[in-house]
């Protein structure tokens, strides 16, 4: 709503590197940071394999350089976004010449936000994942594309609230690569499911409670269920944590 252009809103993020003496960049996005001007040469990670000192990914590991840092099948969340941000927080970590140790000590504990791909829970196989905070399409694109990437089983996902009037176009794509059933509550519930009605199977609810009763009804071992509404939550809650702690209530009462 508050930029007209993509390129308007990656000049107004630009700005975060203002005066900046330190910066760390994503090498994988080069358009974000490649024309400007930095103080000192900025520290880069990439999901790829890294070159001289970045820090990256490489056969089931986080890297620097050559060196193998820590396996990911150590870490507890293993998602793509995940790994990005595992890598940007070493690299920050690196400038503040923090320990390596404790650095990876830290993140192999680590158990995530709340409310931002949180595991709430494993019931019967099946893992349910609370991603409220994805409010807009692209946040929600990213949990769907993160979670579904590498996932043996069906994605189940849950969408609704109010989309703001926002084209709900741009979720075909991932969700006709990954989801198999989508479960729509909230105002909007009607707009998703005429966006996505060529994409997967689609389930009427009134409630996110009911989404999570309907669920029950068709996950297996295996099947992975996303809370990403990829809509604001102000239809029915009061805010995306109201929404998300809705959410882990319910399925907290899954027997």
């Amino acid at each position: 709503d508050r930029y007209a252009t993509i390129d308007d809103y990656r000049a107004s993020k630009q700005g975060i590197y203002t005066h900046c003496e330190h910066a760390v960049v994503n090498a994988d996005e080069p358009e974000i940071w490649q024309k400007l001007f930095f103080i000192k040469p900025p520290v880069e990670f990439t999901l790829k394999k890294p070159t001289n000192n970045q820090f990256g990914l490489q056969n089931g590991f986080l890297m620097q350089g050559d060196e193998k840092l820590i396996a990911i099948a150590a870490l507890k969340l293993q998602q793509r976004h995940n790994n990005q941000n595992y890598l940007a927080a070493l690299a920050i970590g690196s400038i503040l010449q923090l320990p390596m140790q404790s650095m990876l000590s830290t993140l192999k504990n680590f158990l995530g936000l709340a409310h931002r791909c949180q595991l709430v829970k494993i019931i019967h196989g099946v893992a349910w994942y609370n991603d409220s905070k994805a409010t807009n399409v692209g946040a929600a694109i990213a949990a769907i594309e993160s979670m579904g990437h590498a996932l043996a089983g069906r994605l189940i996902l849950f969408a609704g609230g109010d989309s703001k009037g926002v084209s709900l176009t741009p979720l075909q794509v991932p969700v006709k690569k990954y989801v198999s059933h989508v479960i729509l509550f909230g105002k909007d519930a009607s707009l998703l499911a005429e966006a996505l009605h060529d994409c997967a199977h689609i389930i009427r609810v009134n409630h996110l409670r009911e989404a999570v009763v309907a669920a029950q009804q068709i996950a297996q071992a295996g099947d992975l269920v996303l809370l990403a509404p990829a809509c604001a939550s102000l239809d029915q809650y009061e805010n995306y944590v109201a929404r998300g702690n809705d959410f882990i209530t319910a399925v907290e009462a899954i027997k």
